[in-house]
């Protein structure tokens, strides 16, 4: 199936579309699934940004191909390993995010812990109005990443970070 992805941003796009539907439409029961989805499209985001950020700097290197696709596929194993707070610390450290979204990450990452943990969803999975903040404010920080992916992309110039065989050496890794 990872064959079929012409664009990276096409799953993403299909994603965020369907959050943003669940937002619009008002469907609390889908609400819970949605800010779970909104993690995962963040921490992806996250991983390509990075990915991307690693990789330019050798495509216009004089390196032979293969080289380059060995040093792709050695970054997407490395990337695949790193759990959210290396992620985020990555993307401050490497000036991909800034101090300010940093902490927004951060203190998203550690809700997604509780999360997961059910800490806070025994007591509010019922509190439709809660989730829906939650998700909201989740929806916010994929806008920034998306951004920012948008923004690490200009920087490039290379569409070909975007075509099949970026994407699934990419995916591979993870």
């Amino acid at each position: 199936m990872r064959n079929n992805i012409e664009d990276i941003r096409d799953p993403l796009n299909k994603s965020i579309e369907e959050i943003n539907f669940i937002l619009d439409s008002k469907i609390k029961e889908k609400y819970y699934y949605a800010i779970f989805l909104a993690f995962a499209i963040i921490e992806f985001n996250l991983k390509f940004v990075i990915f991307m950020n690693q990789t330019w700097k050798f495509a216009n290197k004089k390196i032979s191909q293969n080289k380059f696709e060995k040093i792709a596929n050695i970054t997407g194993e490395k990337i695949k390993n790193m759990n959210f707070a290396d992620l985020i610390k990555d993307a401050l450290i490497n000036d991909l995010v800034s101090v300010k979204l940093y902490t927004m990450l951060e203190k998203a990452r550690k809700e997604r812990n509780e999360l997961v943990h059910s800490i806070w969803f025994h007591a509010r999975r019922n509190d439709f109005r809660f989730l829906r903040k939650k998700l909201e404010m989740l929806c916010n920080l994929g806008s920034d990443l998306v951004s920012i992916l948008n923004k690490t992309y200009s920087k490039i110039g290379i569409d070909e970070i975007f075509s099949p065989k970026v994407v699934r050496t990419f995916l591979k890794g993870l």
